[in-house]
């Protein structure tokens, strides 16, 4: 509503970031071409294991064939950064410390180093378990394929990194999207006695009150729990859930499980709050605490006291208030949600069919029995997820990018070896298959280590948010999963294209010639 709005200070410091990130990761490749003799530079090339090369001898020992002594280093290296990385990570997760967000990215962005620097010692034998099935391609182009993977340990973990990182925050956010659904789905099970839930379409404008009493006026109906949902600021926390429930009917559709106080307390008086247990613990609360509030839809703060705890939240947030608080604070009366309880009996279809009839002044209100509800609260997170993974496939695409940069710098290093190829009887089409291979196996090296840093990632945040309801939640997509690994693979191969292309056309003879 206010317009397209451009902090030039955030833009500043996005291009300044970038600048220095990049200035950062050449400093190691720099490093290293100041290393090189000019006359081990000069030499000619000689044939490295696994085909021929045109690296030079001083780069290929250093690259392809790192010292027993630098694996270890390496290994020991990695380890304790990605170790130190992950305990960080679970102690803002799941400590109680005042820097909990700083541990969490510190920990997170560690754990991502320590296995970047781990990745060059297990590059190849995966590379070669992965390319393992391409040995049936005829030709033997597959077995070339997979020894160019495996040939360059380091180029190829570097190349795998960037898709290692992206899917990997793909691949969390998948597992903490399931394992939120789950947790819903069962927290519905648990805490909701309602057969019928009625949904306007827009909750910004709501049900009309008068909707809920024509309801319980249909025979079949027992009860009808008007439900007002807002967010606010509480206790300094921003976007947290509150509701406007009746006290008198909540207890009938919804099973809080109170575990101290009362829910009739709520119509004592109007600034009367009930608190879930696990907010109730992490803030120290007891029955009789004063809480700060600012509702979003409220003109101004003001102070709430805790009459009761409860365990039970089903499709709740951690704050409830009655329906006359909600009104006062708000001034908007406009219900959310209706919970339907049926007569014990009374056949749900035929008064679903009732209640339907009743939504005509409400366009695009909806009637829902318990799975169609789980099923509409978990879309709401998927619609979540979906604008995560969009904005992450730019990640993906970026790294895809790389591969594609290797490849080419690979056809370019590889030009005599490709050559000779052709010389003996390699046809164009079985070197861009070589080629094609080669990236599809880096492509799923990458995209199976993202994956198990993600799941890894989004367990330890989906236990962390779960857990305040009893035991931790976690949910992992296997198929979810399963397919970001095989479309790994599909854009390894079109990453392949250009690179497979430019290989595929190098002149015979002048390849042969060249150094």
């Amino acid at each position: 509503s206010t317009g397209l709005d451009l902090p030039v200070g955030d833009a500043a410091l996005a291009v300044g970031t970038g600048v220095l990130i990049t200035l950062v990761a050449a400093f190691a490749p720099a490093r290293k071409a100041t290393l090189i003799a000019p006359i081990a530079a000069l030499r000619t090339t000689t044939p490295a294991v696994g085909g021929f090369s045109t690296r030079r001898p001083s780069m290929q020992a250093s690259e392809a064939m790192p010292s027993m002594g630098g694996r270890r280093s390496r290994l020991v290296s990695g380890a304790v950064v990605a170790v130190a990385g992950s305990a960080a990570l679970l102690a803002g997760l799941f400590g109680h410390t005042g820097a909990g967000s700083l541990l969490v990215g510190g920990g997170a962005l560690a754990a991502f180093i320590g296995v970047t620097v781990l990745c060059p010692l297990f590059a190849k034998p995966l590379a070669g378990a992965i390319g393992a099935p391409l040995r049936r391609l005829p030709g033997r182009t597959g077995v070339l394929a997979r020894d160019n993977a495996m040939r360059n340990p380091k180029r190829t973990a570097a190349t795998a990194a960037a898709l290692m990182v992206g899917l990997a925050l793909v691949a969390a956010s998948a597992v903490l999207d399931a394992s939120l659904k789950r947790a819903a789905d069962q927290a519905i099970d648990q805490g909701t006695l309602a057969e019928l839930y009625v949904q306007p379409a827009d909750p910004d404008s709501g049900l009309d009150p008068a909707l809920a009493h024509s309801i319980a006026a249909q025979p079949g109906v027992a009860a009808v729990g008007e439900v007002r949902e807002t967010e606010g600021t509480i206790a300094g926390a921003s976007f947290q859930k509150v509701d406007g429930v009746d006290p008198a009917v909540v207890g009938q559709v919804a099973d809080l499980k109170v575990k101290s106080g009362s829910v009739a307390a709520l119509s004592d008086a109007a600034g009367n709050l009930l608190v879930s247990a696990s907010a109730a613990k992490s803030h120290h609360w007891t029955v009789g605490s004063a809480v700060p509030v600012k509702l979003d839809k409220s003109k101004g703060a003001g102070t709430l006291r805790v009459v009761g705890t409860f365990a039970g939240k089903g499709s709740f947030g951690d704050y409830l208030i009655s329906l006359t608080s909600y009104d006062q604070i708000t001034g908007q009366p406009t219900d959310t949600l209706l919970m339907v309880k049926a007569v014990p009996g009374a056949p749900v279809a035929a008064l679903k069919a009732r209640i339907s009839g009743l939504l005509g002044a409400y366009p695009g209100a909806k009637v829902l029995d318990q799975a169609g509800f789980k099923q509409a609260t978990g879309a709401t997170l998927d619609q979540i997820l979906n604008l995560l993974v969009a904005l992450l496939a730019l990640a993906v695409v970026i790294a895809l990018l790389g591969i594609v940069n290797t490849l080419a710098l690979s056809v370019v290093e590889r030009t005599r070896e490709l050559g000779l190829l052709r010389a003996i009887g390699m046809r164009r089409g079985q070197v861009g298959a070589m080629i094609a291979g080669e990236a599809m196996i880096i492509a799923i090296f990458g995209a199976l280590l993202g994956i198990v840093l993600g799941v890894g990632l989004g367990s330890a945040l989906a236990a962390a948010l779960t857990r305040g309801n009893g035991a931790a939640v976690v949910a992992i997509p296997g198929t979810q999963l399963l397919v970001y690994v095989i479309g790994a693979g599909f854009a390894g191969i079109l990453a392949a294209i250009a690179p497979a292309r430019r290989a595929a056309k190098l002149n015979v003879l002048t390849a042969i010639a060249s150094e």
